[in-house]
Parts: structure tokens; C-alpha cells; sequence
């Protein structure tokens, strides 16, 4: 059996209501969007209603339609976030438990700089140059002292 055979399957835009009627009676109205009926009998039909509004209230539905939207943004931006913050949080663990993958994040980062950078200039009290700079870049504890 197919049910589509079986169904009503109404589209209504934004803007626009849709009367749904059975043998000349009315049903229900119909909001926008997509709507699917059950229909075995074939009796409904749907009749697209132009609403107009008058300028008051049309800007006032205008502004509740942008605020629901804006809503709509912060909401999915706040779930951005949120993931990204989950992310990071995920790495810093990984990060604190291998602390390989803390050096070849350091030195990712270091790859970043000197790509920006034309030219850097090592100036270490010790002499160890490049050396002080790969193996004291970041630390997360402070040095042991005896």
C-alpha cells in the first residue's frame, strides 16, 4: 500500500495561511510551512489565503519574525561556542596527560610565529640560543629546585 496515495501534502509560504476545508466546511487554518494530512477519502482541500495586514500590525509581526531569527542566531552561535569550548577543554586533557603532544603543539605554534615573522633575534643570557628557546618555550610546572 502507498501512502501517499493516502495523504495531502500542502506547502504554505511565509506570509500566508492556508484554508483547509472538507465538503465545504472548515477545518482548520493552516500555519506556513509544510504539511502533510491524512486523506483517505480525497475530500480536503487546501485554498492558499493572502493575509494583508494592516501597517501597524504588519511592522509589529515584521519585528517579532526578526527577533525570533535573532533568537534562532544566538541560540546556534551559543552552541558554537560552547562546542568549541568543549574542544578545548578535550585537548588541554589530552594535553596534560601526553606531554608529547603538548611539544608538538608548542612547536606548531612556534612553526606559526616564524612564518609571520621575517626575522627573530635570540638573545639568551646563557648562550644557548635556539636551544633555551625549543626546550623552555612553555612549561607547566616551574623548574624543581633541590
Amino acid at each position: 500500500m502507498t501512502w501517499h496515495l493516502l495523504t495531502l501534502n500542502v506547502t504554505v509560504k511565509d506570509g500566508e495561511r492556508a484554508l483547509l476545508t472538507r465538503n465545504g466546511q472548515l477545518v482548520r487554518v493552516l500555519a506556513p510551512g509544510r504539511h502533510r494530512l491524512f486523506d483517505p477519502l480525497h475530500e480536503l482541500k487546501a485554498e492558499v489565503l493572502d493575509v494583508i495586514l494592516p501597517g501597524e500590525i504588519r511592522e509589529l509581526v515584521n519585528k517579532v519574525v526578526e527577533a525570533e531569527r535573532v533568537a534562532k542566531a544566538n541560540l546556534i552561535r551559543r552552541q558554537e561556542e560552547t562546542a568549541a569550548t568543549r574542544s578545548l577543554l578535550n585537548t588541554a586533557r589530552l594535553m596534560e596527560e601526553n606531554p608529547l603532544l603538548l611539544r608538538l603543539k608548542e612547536l606548531e605554534s612556534l612553526e606559526r610565529l616564524v612564518e609571520k615573522v621575517g626575522r627573530i633575534d635570540l638573545h639568551a643570557g646563557n648562550g644557548e640560543g635556539l636551544d633555551a628557546l625549543l626546550t623552555r618555550l612553555v612549561r607547566l610546572k616551574a623548574p624543581e629546585t633541590a
